[in-house]
């Protein structure tokens, strides 16, 4: 948010920060307590049949993106074709919001009064004297609450649920900041592009109705997979388009319009799943839990995007850049600063990947068994990993890049993280989590010694290069002993040399991001940076099971 212009009714920061706190409560209410109001008008009041929720669902996304596609016009008339500004659709929405208001005070809760259950709709309401029904109200909040902590715990189903959930939304949340900065610098009419999008999302939604239809018979499930192929498909194309110094942005609405299909698809889809597989009287406090982790993931999106996006809604001039090279040298701190911050988050990322999904390889016995009895899978990843890896170290071009660079170290990533997965699943859960401490503890300990110590690292190519022809020897006598006879004590000694070895990598590598020491890496080389420390720290790993860990029966 930048400072107050003439676009708003208030200059008062702390009012505008107010305001957004506002609409960002109310927006969470309206995600949570309608569905769960409809379901349990729809079960309990009306009884009529459970089969009837999806197609509610589906109308009801029909007809709010239908009047968003009105709104958007709207917007646009009384912003740019009447000349009001900005502000103006805000106090045309405030009526709207008023009627709304009305509504709900005067028809929810109708049918119980007229049943007997005033003391229900006053709950509802908040209209009870004497403080009895605020306390049952309380109560009542504090159970779905802690009731749908239980349901989320002790159900797979609602726990994958609810990742899949939190991880799309929030992309959609973080889209929802970024669609106006990437395309306003070109001049559109946003209310109209507003228009289109909604448009779109509710083509997805009358696509979604067609799909599940007794023609095509085709399974919620399979719609929302659908839905996050095209999400996925869309920000591939966006990586193109918004490049930097090369905006698209013709391609780039493309993009934001299959995103938005994709969206109609999702949301009857994702909302029929919950039906089926959350108990009605649970729902509320369930979702409320399933929007904590989105709206996390969506601020920290948004948090590692402040200061990376310029106005023009493309990436600001970076380091790597031509004209930014003519202006900084490597020993600028700034630029060197900014390279090892670069490095590192890129890095989080990765290890984050990796670990996720060696503990899905480890705690899930169903991908455990699927893994285990498909070597193949193995060796696919094993050669796509060798090709990525070869291109990358090898290949500046691609390796400097974007976005090719960023799309081969995310695949060079993905394959050493099954490998290293499948690897785990063979070894004991204990062993697996005491290895991934030991390995923390170790790395973060070199990392520091690195940054802090005087003594040069860089200095002793010749050393790490022997160690490595060590290696090497080491490797072809185990790969002849092995086939004859399994010694245990030889196999231990390999592999406390490769720790050993890949610890003073990982120092090695982690100088040279430095600067400051005899040997450096130049600034543009990131992304060879970041897979090398990468590979040191999953070599520890792998080394420190064959170490400390015991294998499963």
């Amino acid at each position: 948010m930048g400072p107050p212009s003439d676009d708003t009714l208030s200059r008062d920061y702390f009012i505008l920060i107010v305001g957004r706190v506002l609409g960002g409560l109310s927006t969470s209410l309206l995600a949570t307590t309608f569905e769960a109001w409809y379901v349990h008008r729809h079960v309990d009041i009306h009884d009529f049949p459970k089969e009837w929720i999806p197609s509610t669902f589906t109308k009801a996304a029909t007809w709010n993106h239908g009047l968003a596609v009105g709104a958007g016009l709207a917007a646009n008339l009384l912003a740019e074709w009447l000349h009001l500004g900005p502000v103006a659709p805000f106090l045309l929405a405030v009526p709207c919001l008023m009627c709304c208001g009305w509504v709900v005070l005067t028809d929810w809760g109708k049918e119980e009064a007229e049943g007997g259950h005033e003391g229900d709709k006053q709950t509802l309401l908040g209209t009870s004297n004497g403080g009895v029904t605020h306390l049952s109200a309380k109560a009542r909040f504090s159970r779905s609450f802690h009731e749908g902590l239980r349901c989320l715990l002790s159900d797979r189903r609602v726990m994958l649920l609810g990742g899949v959930q939190a991880l799309f939304e929030s992309v959609l949340y973080i889209f929802v900041f970024l669609w106006t900065p990437v395309l306003d610098p070109h001049g559109p009419p946003l209310g109209i592009v507003f228009s289109c999008l909604m448009a779109a999302s509710m083509a997805g939604s009358s696509l979604y109705r067609l799909a599940t239809s007794t023609r095509y018979r085709l399974q919620p499930g399979h719609v929302v997979c659908l839905a996050v192929l095209m999400a996925f498909f869309s920000f591939f194309m966006l990586t193109f388009s918004t490049a930097p110094g090369q905006p698209r942005p013709n391609e780039s609405f493309l993009a934001f319009l299959l995103l938005e299909l994709a969206s109609g698809l999702y949301f009857p889809a994702v909302s029929f799943l919950q039906g089926r597989v959350i108990p009605e009287e649970k729902r509320a406090g369930v979702l409320a839990w399933f929007r904590l982790p989105l709206h996390l993931l969506a601020c920290l999106g948004l948090l590692a995007l402040h200061g990376e996006v310029s106005g023009t809604g493309t990436s600001a001039p970076c380091y790597n850049d031509v004209e930014m090279l003519t202006e900084f040298t490597w020993d600028d701190r700034n630029i060197r600063r900014i390279f090892i911050r670069k490095v590192y988050a890129v890095l989080m990322i990765q290890l984050l990947v990796t670990l996720a999904i060696v503990a899905l390889f480890t705690f899930c016995d169903p991908v455990k068994d699927y893994i285990q009895s498909n070597p193949g899978w193995y060796w696919a990843s094993y050669a796509v990993f060798f090709v990525t890896y070869l291109t990358l170290s090898c290949c500046s071009a691609p390796r400097r890049h974007f976005p090719w660079n960023l799309i081969l170290l995310a695949i060079f990533t993905l394959s050493l993280s099954y490998m290293t997965g499948m690897l785990s699943s063979f070894y004991n859960t204990k062993s697996v989590v005491m290895c991934l401490g030991i390995t923390a503890a170790v790395c973060l300990v070199v990392t520091v010694f690195s940054f802090q110590t005087k003594f040069d690292v860089t200095s002793y190519q010749g050393v790490l290069f022997v160690f490595c022809m060590v290696m090497f020897i080491s490797g072809l006598v185990l790969a002849l002993v092995l086939p004859f006879q399994y010694v245990p004590w030889l196999d231990t000694v390999y592999a406390v040399l490769g720790a050993i070895l890949f610890t003073m990598f990982l120092a090695f590598d982690t100088q040279l991001i430095m600067g400051n020491k005899r040997y450096t890496i130049s600034p543009e080389e990131y992304v060879f940076a970041t897979l090398n420390i990468y590979l040191d720290i999953i070599y520890i790993f792998s080394f420190f099971l064959q170490i400390f860990g015991t294998k499963q029966e």
